[in-house]
């Protein structure tokens, strides 16, 4: 639980809470601290909840066949660990402090009995997580979009460069 005069962070997933849904949130969230270069947590470990992040940066990372690649810095205030809430699978990437963070846990057994129990608060907070995780994803297939596009244009002008072996 946060103190009653700790401000909570205008994010998009807080869009359209109350004060009385504010107060009900401050006592859900949990305080985290996290110093530069700790791994908040690790791609495939189940989840424990939402983050959100109130000073600081944090790099979202992903492993490849050539490593781990960087998808993303965020920095506050923002959240991360959204599909948490909603999916509860492994987690899909890891979250590394980039700086000293600090941040509030939403634990996601404590958000999905409000949210079974039809809580108001947890219910805006679920619909506020969805729009956002759509919106992300529409970003993500641009992105995608793009990048495929890229690379076959670099194929074709691979394909269309005539072969001419050297003679020496």
């Amino acid at each position: 639980m946060i103190q009653k005069s700790t401000p909570i962070p205008k994010i998009d997933i807080f869009q359209g809470l109350d004060k009385g849904n504010i107060s009900e949130l401050r006592t859900w969230l949990q305080p985290r601290q996290f110093p530069e270069g700790l791994e908040i947590f690790r791609e495939g470990q189940l989840p424990i909840g939402l983050f959100i992040l109130t000073r600081g940066t944090v790099g979202v990372l992903k492993s490849s066949t050539e490593g781990r690649v960087r998808l993303a810095n965020l920095e506050a205030p923002c959240f991360f660990g959204e599909m948490a809430l909603l999916e509860g699978a492994e987690r899909s990437a890891s979250v590394t402090a980039q700086s000293d963070v600090m941040c509030f846990l939403l634990p996601t057994e404590l958000f999905l009995s409000k949210l079974n129990a039809s809580n108001a608060t947890a219910m805006k907070i679920a619909v506020n997580v969805g729009r956002l995780v759509c919106r992300r994803l529409r970003d993500q297939n641009k992105r995608v979009a793009t990048f495929a596009a890229n690379n076959a244009a670099r194929k074709r002008r691979i394909r269309s460069k005539p072969f001419r072996p050297t003679v020496k």
